[in-house]
């Protein structure tokens, strides 16, 4: 999939839906594509202004059938192009010394008018090779250091703000094969999951794009799910290859991925943690889970790619301040790692489970949205600054010594 900006111009409605189809097609998933009804003196106007960049791929609609009036638009429309730019011209000349001239000015492609979603596609993907293909997203491993912390409640409510913040594809992968929650949680009838995908692998070799096109399940515009529907039947597909090829091809087709792991330190799992780019480990403030949360930490170090970026999350805290570990406890346990801390608010994630909904796809709560917006920021590649929090709401507490220097 290619992560590019793309910006074409034309004034004719139908290279218009051509291009609108194109937009939908795998190959600009990642990418930004923005079509706007102007012609190319529109587009000079435009990038003429405040040395303003212009995109990764320029896709230009030409008029009239005059060789030498393109020829001298396309010289003056050459004085606003970036370096970076690689240009297609649209235009209704058929002629192969015609494309030959272009070629050799350094035109990417010519496209003479009609043309098909599928010629487009191929032209560009000749244009940008396997390389840009190949782009893997940022992989974003959750994992609880027990059974009932919250961690899947975490990674689905992540990828939700992470869509809504970024408004680039994010795919949310419920790693659990046998008691899956994400699709019941996002109150979606999954007809293909995880297992499928895993089944495909092994059947096929390789995983299909347009078969994991089927596979996953649209949330959004920006928002899939590969889910697992709850299944006791032994998954005889499942292995330590079959979901790093699955995890693959999925990053692949996202600009973030987050993988909900079960609470489950399996070989077919925990191999899986030491090649992402963050790993979050959601404790609660008990001794059990600090325990076990260092032991989770001890084994992923041995391994780990030297880009893995280990954070923690506190959950549930404030039940019981009697009885529960405090903030300097657990920081002083764990070490300099990043830590979050998350208050306790269950009436709310409760409600939103009850009716099907993942809590920030509908709660205007500034204090929640607020600290899943924190916990973006702080696991993905985007220059966002932190929102501060009201401490007295005891919701969320950042570590100010770590987050706000």
């Amino acid at each position: 999939m290619l992560k590019i900006s793309v910006v074409a111009y034309t004034k004719n409605k139908d290279i218009a839906d051509v291009l609108n189809e194109c937009k939908s097609n795998i190959t600009f998933t990642r990418s930004n594509f923005v079509i706007r009804k102007a012609d190319i003196d529109d587009a000079m106007d435009y990038y003429s202004q405040d040395n303003r960049e212009t995109p990764d791929l320029l896709i230009i609609e030409v008029d009239g059938d005059n060789t030498q009036s393109i020829r001298d638009q396309i010289d003056n429309l050459a004085d606003f192009v970036s370096s970076h730019t690689r240009v297609v011209i649209i235009g209704q000349i058929n002629d192969v010394n015609f494309y030959r001239e272009l070629k050799d000015i350094g035109i990417a492609e010519y496209l003479p008018i009609p043309f098909t979603s599928e010629t487009f596609v191929k032209s560009i993907r000749e244009i940008y090779g396997d390389t840009l293909l190949n782009d893997r997203g940022h992989i974003i491993a959750v994992f609880g250091a027990k059974g009932g912390v919250g961690s899947s409640t975490i990674a689905q409510n992540i990828s939700v703000k992470m869509a809504d913040m970024y408004k680039k594809p994010i795919t949310i992968v419920d790693m659990d094969v046998f008691f899956g929650n994400v699709g019941i949680n996002f109150n979606e009838k999954m007809e293909f999951g995880l297992r499928d995908a895993l089944d495909l692998k092994v059947s096929q070799g390789d995983i299909d794009t347009e078969k994991m096109l089927k596979i996953l399940t649209k949330k959004d515009d920006n928002l899939s799910i590969l889910a697992s529907n709850s299944n006791l039947q032994p998954c005889k597909s499942l292995s330590v290859d079959t979901l790093s090829a699955v995890i693959d091809k999925v990053s692949m087709m996202s600009e973030y991925v987050i993988l909900d792991f079960p609470h489950l330190w399996d070989e077919n799992y925990y191999e899986l943690l030491f090649n992402v780019n963050n790993i979050i480990i959601v404790t609660d403030p008990t001794l059990v889970s600090l325990r076990n949360a260092q032991s989770i930490k001890d084994a992923i170090m041995t391994k780990k790619s030297s880009n893995t970026k280990i954070d923690y999350v506190v959950n549930m805290t404030g039940i019981d301040k009697a009885t529960e570990l405090s903030l300097k406890e657990i920081s002083d346990g764990m070490g300099k790692e990043s830590i979050m801390n998350l208050g306790w608010f269950p009436s709310l994630f409760r409600m939103a489970s009850l009716n099907g909904y993942v809590l920030l796809e509908k709660s205007n709560n500034k204090i929640i949205q607020n600290a899943f917006y924190n916990l973006c920021i702080l696991f993905s590649n985007e220059k966002n600054k932190f929102h501060k929090i009201d401490e007295k709401t005891g919701f969320m507490e950042m570590l100010k010594n770590i987050f706000f220097k």
